[in-house]
């Protein structure tokens, strides 16, 4: 039945640990067929906000690693950090409190982006934090050639603006900073979308690190896309993993010339006749403080 324990493995390899979710089956004369679907251990923070009996549920003066502890720990769910840090406590900040009706993998990353870290999980099972991965491109893909056989990007402009301003107040000692960070794009095109945004209690020196990661964050809600391939691996023959550079040309979606993408998810499919895979990307700009200087478009 569903909710039970599974493990994948690949080439012999251990892949994933987690639960069936979906089952489905069907009969006829000649045959008969069982669907199974199902995730990795924290896929369950996609689909669950906090428990009623925890709230109200705010963060002050707790670090990512200590907030994300507190959240996965009614699931059984380990937190790991990948040869990364978490970063400072958010300190004083009245906004960092779940919503109740948030799930919770979105609240965590959320905030992990505002540390510049990627979300995901291991083979074990558990909840990692990594750095976005500093290595190029490791293959290219190209649209309508194998082994893309669909894609899709949603460019919404409403959620961008060319510059973004970051105030923080330092209520104890009444001290505090601003830091402005400009869309290069949306300026250089003499586009004008300000936004300024409040955190209080950043620590000393941060003001700068905390506008870049809203302007990542913002980046990445407003361009990304999904694209699905055959088979599970890359070109060189490795497992098709987040985190994973690759540059990637589509004129029907305004790729024009090669550009560089994030692999953020990952999807693996499998039946009697295919074996497919669907990964969600981003620009790497991200997860880092660095904007690309030419866009594909």
């Amino acid at each position: 039945n569903t909710y039970q324990d599974c493990i994948l493995y690949v080439g012999g390899i251990k892949i994933l640990t987690g639960h069936v979710i979906k089952i489905s089956s069907s009969s006829e004369a000649s045959s008969s067929k069982l669907n199974i679907e199902g995730y990795s251990l924290p896929g369950v923070l996609n689909d669950c906000p906090a428990s009623a009996s925890s709230f109200p549920l705010s963060f002050n003066g707790l670090n990512l690693k200590q907030i994300s502890e507190k959240l996965c720990e009614p699931f059984g769910i380990k937190v790991i950090f990948d040869e990364c840090e978490p970063g400072a406590s958010f300190k004083g900040s009245d906004k960092l409190e779940l919503d109740p009706e948030k799930k919770i993998l979105e609240f965590i990353i959320d905030i992990a982006k505002q540390r510049n870290l990627v979300v995901g999980d291991d083979a074990d099972g558990n909840l990692v934090f990594r750095k976005s991965t500093s290595l190029k491109a490791e293959f290219s893909l190209i649209d309508r050639k194998y082994p893309v056989t669909s894609c899709g990007f949603s460019f919404d402009g409403q959620k961008r603006y060319s510059e973004i301003t970051v105030i923080s107040t330092d209520k104890e000692k009444g001290k505090g900073g601003k830091y402005t960070i400009v869309d290069n794009e949306l300026k250089n095109n003499g586009i004008y979308r300000p936004i300024t945004i409040k955190i209080d209690d950043i620590e000393t020196g941060g003001v700068k690190e905390a506008a870049q990661s809203q302007w990542g964050r913002i980046f990445a809600d407003s361009v990304s896309g999904s694209i699905n391939l055959v088979g599970w691996r890359t070109p060189q023959k490795e497992l098709l993993t987040p985190n994973k550079r690759f540059m990637f040309k589509s004129d029907d979606n305004f790729f024009y010339k090669e550009a560089e993408l994030l692999i953020r998810s990952v999807k693996l499919n499998k039946n009697a006749s295919s074996v497919t895979s669907s990964i969600d990307v981003v620009f790497p700009d991200a997860y880092t403080k660095k904007q690309t200087e030419v866009l594909p478009w």
